[in-house]
């Protein structure tokens, strides 16, 4: 797996944020390449690009999972990601895509959410296939693992094509940043 986080940091007068690509390794996440963005706030679609883009040039990123949180989103960087053969897992706040996920056939963004929200399973997933501007994803949703967590349900984003609970078990590994 491959996680992307980004923090910020005042040295004095200047900010640094410090865009990080990591890889996981016996359920640790370990930095591997990083940018300082010298600003403050977090990293916009040009600068994922350039992280990822200078990071390919010393690892093989093809084929390994991205997971990442909700400020890693975007059209653009989806396509980018699948163009670069990067299959990724990423946490949505709610709500969005929803026009685009109501559009697909079947059940409905409310209908997943509060069918998990009811469920009395601890673990309880369930996915639905959309399109979104050309591309073919799929929505999960999730109950929290996290039994005190401040939201219970939890939103992603895959283009993986997996069951509900497999990219629900994939995206916990996030936490390891």
């Amino acid at each position: 797996y491959l996680l992307i986080d980004g923090t910020s940091w005042k040295h004095g007068s200047r900010w640094h944020h410090y865009l990080t690509l990591c890889v996981v390794y016996q359920e640790v996440a370990i930095p591997i390449f990083w940018l300082n963005l010298h600003k403050q706030g977090i990293s916009n679609f040009k600068e994922r690009k350039k992280l990822l883009k200078k990071a390919a040039r010393h690892f093989h990123l093809q084929h390994k999972i991205l997971l990442a949180d909700r400020e890693y989103i975007g059209v653009e960087w989806f396509k980018f990601l699948i163009a670069s053969e990067i299959p990724f897992v990423i946490r949505l706040r709610k709500n969005t895509y929803k026009a685009a996920i109501d559009q697909a056939p079947g059940r409905s963004y409310r209908q997943l959410h509060n069918k998990v929200r009811r469920s009395k399973v601890a673990y309880k997933a369930l996915s639905k296939d959309f399109t979104l501007e050309g591309m073919d994803l799929s929505f999960v949703v999730v109950k929290n693992p996290k039994p005190d967590a401040e939201e219970p349900i939890i939103y992603l984003i895959t283009n993986l094509k997996e069951s509900a609970r497999q990219t629900a078990y994939r995206y916990p590994i996030r936490w390891k940043i």
